[in-house]
């Protein structure tokens, strides 16, 4: 790192994410913590466009920031393990692979 840059992040992780339509056709996105959550968006809400596998960092001082978003969840394990290496920080893998 430059001589005057201070390490932006201070721990890395990874999510599922929903990206489904509001009323007016627009896109949002949505992190899913279990199975039930994208049966929840496929089948209760009805509205499921796609999902994804989205690196957060978690920025020192409070906050977070997406670093990444990936087709495959093994396209963003590689991103989370080579970000956190990079900047020697802990990571979570909070991803699955949904059913359905």
């Amino acid at each position: 790192m430059g001589e005057h840059m201070e390490q932006q992040f201070d721990a890395v992780e990874a999510h599922t994410v929903a990206v489904l339509l509001d009323y007016e056709g627009g896109e949002y996105a949505e992190t899913l913590g279990a199975q039930a959550d994208y049966d929840f968006a496929l089948n209760g809400a009805g509205n499921l466009k796609y999902v994804m596998f989205s690196v957060y960092g978690h920025m020192v001082g409070g906050g977070i920031m997406c670093l990444a978003d990936c087709v495959t969840i093994h396209d963003a394990r590689l991103v989370m393990v080579a970000l956190a290496k990079f900047w020697d920080v802990p990571h979570g893998d909070h991803m699955f692979n949904p059913r359905g």
